[in-house]
């Protein structure tokens, strides 16, 4: 293994415990390639000790991809102490945790049976999708900002942090998942419009995008994994005592308070 993947992943990891940001490792580190962002990836999520639940996409509008000049979304895994109880009536997230936390409505998925092999029409992947959710992600870059290479946000998980999802929907409930669109507010003041076609057309591309992704790396999707497929608005500024709620239509509403 390279001394800079090692390097880059041992940075980043103390970066995430200690809450102090780092320079970016593609500066320091000019050798690294994709493959090698995602091996940092898997080195601090086997370092973390939380059990993976999912995955959560990223740059799934092409308005982002070509901002960032790249041709197709990356990934980021979910752990289990990333997920946000639901249950009660006011979910809550202490923004002490993170360093610079921000937060983007999504649409989410909930894995009905594992997917082994390659698809590549709508009508077979949602064969394996057991449910829909409203979502919200709350990404959490472990570099100064928010300007970042492809290859820095890869190994940082994706500016993967935490995220919360609201109750699960039956897919054939919804006439046209595409047709989806989401108000985001933040303490009844309305921030920004979104639409589910922004991702990839439609989320279930995304999913199928990322699904063929992991196969063709030698693992695959599995029951009862969540995924989160790509914000639809700009991710938002966060503070404490903000409430943020995003009201999708047809799909209902998941919020989330800043404490």
């Amino acid at each position: 293994m390279k001394s800079s993947i090692q390097q880059s992943a041992a940075l980043l990891f103390q970066a995430q415990q200690t809450g102090q940001t780092i320079d970016l490792i593609s500066g320091q580190f000019t050798d690294l390639t994709t493959q090698d962002a995602y091996q940092i990836q898997e080195i601090n999520i086997k370092r973390s000790g939380q059990p993976i639940i999912g995955y959560k996409l990223g740059y799934t509008s092409a308005a982002m991809r070509e901002q960032m000049k790249i041709s197709e979304p990356n990934y980021g895994t979910l752990l289990r102490n990333q997920w946000i109880d639901a249950s009660s009536v006011s979910a809550q997230l202490s923004r002490d945790e993170l360093i610079h936390p921000l937060i983007e409505p999504e649409i989410a998925f909930l894995i009905g049976k594992d997917i082994r092999s390659q698809l590549t029409e709508i009508n077979d992947i949602q064969n394996y999708v057991g449910a829909v959710m409203p979502a919200l992600e709350v990404v959490d870059t472990r570099y100064h900002n928010y300007q970042f290479t492809l290859i820095d946000n890869i190994a940082d998980s994706s500016s993967s942090a935490r995220f919360i999802t609201g109750q699960p929907m039956n897919l054939s409930n919804l006439v046209s998942l595409a047709d989806v669109s989401v108000e985001l507010h933040c303490s009844n003041q309305h921030l920004a419009s979104g639409l589910a076609s922004d991702c990839m057309g439609n989320p279930l591309h995304a999913l199928i995008w990322l699904s063929n992704r992991l196969i063709a790396q030698g693992d695959y999707l599995k029951a009862d994994q969540i995924i989160m497929t790509g914000g639809l608005t700009k991710a938002q500024a966060t503070h404490k005592g903000d409430v943020f709620k995003a009201a999708f239509k047809n799909l209902g509403d998941v919020e989330l308070k800043f404490v």
